[in-house]
């Protein structure tokens, strides 16, 4: 997958494929990196989850900027998210 990479260092993707009737108790693939503008799924991990039984599937793509600030000695953290995604 390419994509136009996030402007900020620290800038973050996952890419998730999983299936499960309530929160993906099945199969889960789950790859995660910096936000560089590409992401390559290894064959064999796609194989092995299309190997399993997978009563709802689906996929998203996340991508997020985390960054935390000091204010009177507590660290408070912003995160700035989207996602895309789909169900089959």
């Amino acid at each position: 997958m390419t994509w136009t990479p996030g402007s900020q260092a620290g800038d973050r993707v996952a890419f998730v494929l999983q299936s499960g009737n309530h929160g993906g108790q099945f199969a889960r693939v789950l790859c995660e990196s910096a936000d560089t503008g590409s992401l390559h799924v290894d064959a064999a991990l796609l194989d092995a989850w299309l190997g399993e039984w997978r009563p709802v599937e689906s996929w998203s793509l996340a991508r997020w900027h985390e960054d935390h600030v000091d204010l009177a000695g507590v660290r408070v953290t912003f995160t700035a998210a989207s996602q895309a995604g789909c169900r089959w």
